[in-house]
C-alpha cells in the first residue's frame, strides 16, 4: 500500500525539521512526504530526502492540507495527516499499515497520544517508556484528532477540508473525519504511539482563537456535523465558561479569547455564520 504523509507548516522550520527526523527514523518509512508550506522560510534547513516534496501556497491549515491532497501520487492508497510538531514512535508507520491490511473494513485510524504539549526531549522519553499495546485494543471512534489521522485514499477521494474554516481552522479535523466516518469505521489504535509537542510559535492570536471557538462549531452545526445540544453545552457555554473561570490565572490571554467569543456571538446574532471572518479579527 503506497503511503503518503501530508504536513502543513508555517513559521516553524526547526520544529518541522525534528518532526521529519522522526519520520526518517521509521522502520517502515512512508513512500512520500508532502510538505505544504507558505513561503521559503517555512522550510529553512529542512532535512533533504528523495521522498520529500515541498509545495507553497496560501496559508491556512485547511487550504494547505488540500494543496497536499491535490499533489498525492496517483498510486497512493493511504494518506496520513500530521501536524508539524509531533514525535512518532519508530514503528508508527509499520503498525499503521499492518492494522489497515488486517482490518479491511476500517477507513481511518489515529494513534495513541502519549503526551500533548510536551517538549521534544519529553516526547522522546515518553515514547521509550510507552506501555505495550496490541492491535486487539483498538476502539471505534466517531472522529479523529488532526495531529495524526490516517485514511484510505478511497475514503477521502471526494472529501476536502472546508476552507471556510480559515487560518488555524479550529475543528477542521472533527469536520473532516466525521464526514469520512459516514463511509466506514474510524478507529483509535493504541499500539501506534506518538506525542504532540508544545510549540506556541506559528499559532493564531487568542482573540482569533476565541472567535473560532464560537463561530466554527456554529458553522458545523449548520452543516449538520454538530448537533444543537453539543453546540450549546460543549462549545458555546464551554468556551465562554472556560475563559471566564481561567481569567484569574491567565487574565491577558483569556480576556482576548472572551473578546473573540463576543465578536462571534455578535455576528451570529446578526444572522452571519461566517467562520472565514476570523481573518478580520484584530490580533
Amino acid at each position: 500500500m503506497f503511503h503518503s504523509v501530508i504536513i502543513a507548516t508555517k513559521g516553524r522550520p526547526s520544529v518541522l525539521q525534528e518532526t521529519l527526523i522522526s519520520l526518517a527514523a521509521q522502520d517502515c518509512p512512508p513512500d512520500e512526504i508532502i510538505i505544504s508550506a507558505t513561503e521559503n522560510r517555512d522550510v529553512e534547513d529542512m532535512v533533504e530526502a528523495g521522498n520529500i516534496q515541498v509545495l507553497q501556497g496560501a496559508a491556512g491549515s485547511c487550504t494547505q492540507r488540500n494543496t497536499g491532497i491535490r499533489a498525492l501520487n496517483p498510486e497512493c492508497g493511504l494518506v496520513t495527516f500530521l501536524d508539524d510538531d509531533v514525535e512518532l514512535a519508530p514503528d508508527y508507520c509499520r503498525l499503521l499499515r499492518r492494522f489497515l491490511e488486517k482490518n479491511t473494513g476500517v477507513e481511518g485510524v489515529g494513534g495513541l497520544l502519549l503526551l500533548n504539549g510536551a517538549t521534544r526531549p519529553e516526547a522522546k522519553e515518553a515514547i521509550k517508556q510507552r506501555p505495550q499495546h496490541s492491535a486487539e485494543m483498538a476502539q471505534d471512534t466517531p472522529s479523529l484528532y488532526g495531529c495524526n489521522m490516517s485514511f484510505r485514499r478511497r475514503a477521502i477521494r471526494d472529501e476536502w477540508f472546508d476552507e471556510k474554516l480559515s487560518l488555524y481552522a479550529w475543528l477542521e479535523d472533527f469536520d473532516f473525519s466525521t464526514r469520512v466516518a459516514r463511509k466506514g469505521r474510524l478507529m483509535l489504535v493504541p499500539e501506534m504511539g506518538l506525542c504532540h509537542l508544545r510549540s506556541p510559535s506559528g499559532h493564531m492570536s487568542h482573540a482569533r482563537f476565541g472567535f473560532a471557538q464560537i463561530m466554527n462549531p456554529w458553522y458545523l452545526a449548520k452543516k449538520g456535523i454538530i448537533n444543537r445540544k453539543e453546540l450549546w453545552k460543549i462549545h458555546v457555554l464551554g468556551a465562554v465558561a472556560g475563559n471566564l473561570c481561567n481569567l484569574p490565572t491567565d487574565a491577558r490571554n483569556r480576556s482576548q479569547r472572551l473578546r473573540g467569543n463576543l465578536r462571534a456571538l455578535a455576528l451570529i446574532a446578526c444572522g452571519k455564520i461566517q467562520p472565514e471572518a476570523v481573518k478580520h479579527i484584530d490580533m
